[in-house]
């Protein structure tokens, strides 16, 4: 269908390559950031998560640099498992 309409037409074809030294780093502090919620937030749901969680989790484990690491917080969040399921798939 996408094909089929042009929505890909003027994009860049797909490439994919191996990631540099940087992307690697951001991934294993996305990863890091990952599992520091996962402790923060215990049994609970990822999509439970508040806006005290995010605040407890950055100002504890990262005091003076929290902000910068907002971010990354963000992101860890964002791309973790929300429960959410395309219907069909797993029933």
């Amino acid at each position: 269908m996408g094909r089929s309409r042009k929505f890909d037409e003027n994009c860049p074809p797909w490439t994919p390559r191996a990631a540099s030294e940087e992307e690697l780093k951001e991934i294993k502090s996305i990863k890091a950031m990952q599992e520091t919620i996962r402790r923060h937030i215990g049994p609970r749901r990822v999509k439970d998560v508040t806006g005290n969680d995010m605040r407890d989790i950055l100002v504890n484990n990262f005091g003076n640099v929290s902000s910068e690491m907002l971010q990354t917080y963000t992101t860890a969040l964002n791309s973790m498992d929300r429960g959410v399921r395309p219907p069909g798939v797993y029933d």
